[in-house]
């Protein structure tokens, strides 16, 4: 029960649905549904215990990102914006920690893979002109950090492996085509957006998917072929959108960016240690780093923001962060041969998707401002939630061992005593 509550977070926070049901807001539920299943989560039993979650390596690291915010809050430029983002930035803190935490078997993963790209088709279906419209660049109404088409198609992006994850996973041919058709709608809405970011984190995905292939060759071909499709099907204004990548510096939007990162820098430079304070970076650019006769801008990547609002030890921390979850999937892929037990290679599949997502936002965000929305923390409890079910369910042996994430010792017993129990129900079946 406590997980639908974890599911229905997602829904309120990502669909905004107060326009069809006013008492949403008449009744605060999009404070009070994820504060309660946070406080509810923090007593439930679990597979993924509290001190698992917190003592693992990216719980460290999101706990000395908050306490470098609290610091950086201290010496804001403007206390009051400081304090309402780092509100939020605690909000998604919960909520990397629920989702480490209700997400303890793989089912329950898939639910919420499920619940990702539904939110995303329905936002789609909202705003037809996504799809219907492909000559001008569409934004989403009625919503808040996905309003905008770049941050749309951000997080469109992170959803499309978990398509491919659930396409792979799916045995029915009716359920196989669901997840096909899911994803060519998702496709379609970052074409519809024209984001140059999502269309290059899509890019880095279908790479990181073909190094991983065993057959290279025909991956080629799939690649080919997947391009040719995109350029007859896509607009003439998509194409000529994309065709700016080479040539940004004629492109004022480009070029926009590259000032706002110059004026990250600046701003870490002046305060290398705290940096302007959480959500200042357009107030500090229009009054002290922008050029004569500029608007405030924000920073336009996850990494110049980091850089711009929390220092120097912000961007260390950001990086360590996205290495260590990159890194620890990357041991666990490895790990699992691909003519091993099916079973595991059902973790290996869905490591290789959150894989996926978590590039998408490592490229994408380096367009984009988004410290402070949910993503980041999503992928982060879906890594640990998948690895620890993955070391659970799946004892590590041999040359196939993978450097665990902590397990309790009643966790331990608990597992080798559920793998005890259906090794004896194999034989009693057997015999």
């Amino acid at each position: 029960m406590l997980f639908v509550g974890l599911l229905l977070v997602f829904v309120l926070d990502y669909t905004r649905p107060d326009q069809f049901f006013p008492f949403i807001i008449q009744l605060k539920l999009y404070s009070l549904i994820p504060l309660s299943v946070f406080a509810a989560s923090l007593i439930v039993e679990s597979r993924n215990p509290n001190g698992d979650i917190l003592g693992s390596q990216q719980g460290k690291l999101f706990i000395a990102l908050l306490l470098l915010a609290t610091v950086s809050m201290m010496f804001s430029i403007n206390k009051d914006q400081s304090w309402l983002i780092w509100k939020a930035l605690l909000g998604y803190m919960f909520l990397f920690f629920m989702v480490a935490k209700l997400c303890d078997d793989v089912n329950k993963i898939k639910w919420l893979f499920v619940v990702i790209i539904g939110v995303h088709v329905w936002l789609i279906f909202q705003n037809p002109a996504l799809l219907t419209d492909p000559n001008q660049r569409t934004y989403v109404r009625n919503v808040t950090f996905l309003g905008d088409g770049n941050d749309f198609s951000l997080s469109v992006a992170i959803a499309l492996p978990m398509c491919l994850y659930l396409f792979q996973s799916s045995r029915s041919f009716l359920g196989k085509l669901i997840w096909v058709m899911a994803a060519i709608v998702l496709l379609g809405a970052v074409m519809g957006t024209q984001s140059r970011g999502a269309a290059l984190a899509i890019i880095a995905i279908v790479f990181y998917l073909w190094t991983l292939s065993q057959k290279k060759g025909v991956g080629v071909v799939m690649i080919v072929g997947g391009l040719l499709v995109v350029m007859a099907v896509a607009s003439e204004t998509y194409i000529t959108r994309m065709q700016t990548l080479t040539t940004y510096q004629e492109d004022g939007s480009a070029m926009g960016r590259i000032t706002a990162w110059k004026g990250g820098i600046q701003m870490a430079n002046d305060r290398p240690l705290t940096g302007m304070g959480p959500g200042t970076f357009s107030i500090a650019f229009g009054s002290r780093y922008a050029p004569p006769g500029w608007p405030p801008l924000t920073a336009h990547s996850v990494y110049f923001l980091t850089l711009g609002e929390l220092g120097y030890p912000g961007l260390l921390l950001l990086l360590w962060l996205l290495w260590t979850l990159f890194r620890d999937n990357q041991r666990t892929i490895k790990a699992i041969p691909l003519d091993g037990d099916p079973v595991k290679l059902e973790y290996r599949r869905l490591m290789v998707a959150v894989t996926g997502s978590l590039i998408a936002f490592a490229v994408a965000g380096g367009f984009l401002s988004v410290l402070y929305y949910p993503h980041l923390y999503v992928i982060a409890g879906i890594i640990f939630a998948a690895r620890r079910v993955y070391l659970l369910d799946c004892p590590k042996t041999g040359e196939n061992a993978v450097e665990a994430v902590p397990v309790s010792p009643r966790e331990a017993r608990r597992s080798r005593a559920s793998s005890g129990r259906a090794t004896r129900r194999k034989r009693h079946t057997s015999s």
